[in-house]
């Protein structure tokens, strides 16, 4: 079985239009498994038409957390995966469209090596919002899209296993990084993940682990173009390229795995 979990807020005052029925329908039209949609108690009211879902979590909201919003990003991830019975998940945000089955693109391919591997099997994610180590960005090291995240139960749920620090972190420390463009929502989400396999990652300084950001990438994730391989539509974005010089794009992370070359 597969489920496809539809998370996050519907609608919220910096993006106020709703997009959930779009984005249910999309899914519907090559999708007859289990579909999920969690969301905050809050937001029952932009929910019309949901005839279609098998499941509605509604979640007291957790507020952003310590910056932006990602305690409710991974509260409202770690709630969908519980609650998905699929072995195979599909997790996206509510403001997406999606025109091909994204499940046909598991694969099992082979890790490059050993370190910083965490996941069996790799995770798909979208290259918009994926940024490629070896940009000029201020922060460029562990930043995955959260824009969706495709591949087998047991190596998603690891995603969540971070929580507790996130929740237990240092939030002037943190937004102070933040402010000076040092860390972000996705960083912050990887480097807590990566510090409940590894202690040794710090939260606040990647730098003893930004030499093997490659691996990390290249040992758990698989990275294809959003718009021309997976058929992705960001309701809220619908201007983002796929092919900005900061982002990590399918063409460069193959030719990484093709040549073995960890940079």
């Amino acid at each position: 079985m597969k489920s496809i979990v539809i998370r996050g807020a519907i609608c919220h005052n910096n993006k106020p239009n709703n997009h959930i029925n779009n984005c249910i329908n999309s899914i519907r039209k090559w999708f007859n498994d289990e579909l999920i949609i969690v969301t905050w108690d809050h937001q029952k009211q932009y929910l019309n038409n949901t005839k279609n879902v098998d499941n509605i979590i509604l979640l007291s909201d957790p507020g952003p957390g310590p910056i932006q919003n990602i305690l409710r990003q991974v509260y409202s991830y770690k709630e969908g995966i519980l609650n998905a019975s699929g072995t195979e998940i599909l997790i996206i945000r509510s403001d997406m469209s999606l025109s091909k089955d994204i499940f046909n693109f598991i694969n099992y391919d082979t890790h490059i090596t050993d370190t910083l591997r965490i996941m069996k099997n790799k995770i798909i994610i979208n290259n918009i919002m994926t940024i490629n180590p070896n940009s000029n960005e201020i922060s460029k090291t562990f930043r995955i899209s959260d824009w969706l995240h495709c591949g087998f139960k047991q190596d998603l749920e690891k995603l969540y296993y971070g929580i507790d620090y996130i929740k237990s972190i240092d939030v002037n420390k943190i937004m102070n990084l933040f402010n000076n463009g040092k860390i972000c929502t996705e960083k912050l989400w990887m480097l807590s993940m990566l510090k409940s396999f590894y202690d040794y990652v710090d939260l606040y300084d990647s730098s003893n682990i930004d030499e093997y950001c490659w691996e990390f990438i290249l040992n758990n994730f698989t990275v294809l173009n959003g718009y021309s391989t997976l058929g992705i539509y960001n309701y809220n974005y619908p201007n983002q390229s796929e092919k900005m010089p900061c982002y990590l794009t399918q063409e460069e992370y193959e030719n990484s795995i093709i040549t073995n070359r960890i940079r």
